[in-house]
């Protein structure tokens, strides 16, 4: 948990004995206490969050990205049951805005009305490259991109500005 609030990376982590035992943690051991502790500051910021107006507005960027939160099936391989979990947070900002998608489905129907519920029309909005991003212009919104599959840099969006990982 230390590591995770310090934003140490799980290589860095991997890399050092932080167990104190003489023996290093595991990747999977890594990740589930970091899924572990993302979990944990999502399910605070729900309960704790208050609506304090709409974030964003013209010259301003939201980055917006969705996460499942849940654990792996059978302990085994990537497919996680769970709750999808949309994130939006300002540039320059600590105001990160969460919300929970109705029935567990992340279509541009369930995901467009949350954006509008804390979103500012004329804001630069970035997401990843997932379809139902793909309207935003049409409800008056700058949308740029970012790929995350470029294993060069996948956090820089196509016109080459620097994309920071959401919390």
């Amino acid at each position: 948990m230390y590591c995770f609030t310090h934003r140490f990376t799980r290589e860095s982590i991997h890399r050092e004995d932080y167990a104190s035992v003489g023996r290093k943690f595991s990747s999977a051991t890594i990740s589930d206490w970091y899924s572990y502790c993302r979990e944990a500051v999502v399910i605070f910021q729900l309960d704790h969050q208050e609506f304090k107006g709409k974030i964003g507005g013209p010259g301003k960027i939201v980055q917006i990205d969705e996460s499942k939160f849940g654990k792996r099936k059978y302990n085994r391989g990537r497919r996680v049951e769970g709750h999808w979990v949309l994130r939006m947070i300002e540039d320059g900002s600590e105001d990160l805005r969460l919300e929970v998608c109705p029935d567990n489905v992340r279509s541009a129907e369930v995901l467009i009305p949350l954006i509008r519920k804390h979103v500012q029309e004329g804001t630069t909005i970035r997401t990843d490259f997932w379809r139902a991003y793909e309207c935003l212009p049409d409800y008056g919104y700058t949308h740029e991109k970012v790929n995350h599959s470029d294993p060069g840099n996948p956090f820089i969006a196509e016109d080459g500005t620097h994309k920071r990982r959401l919390p």
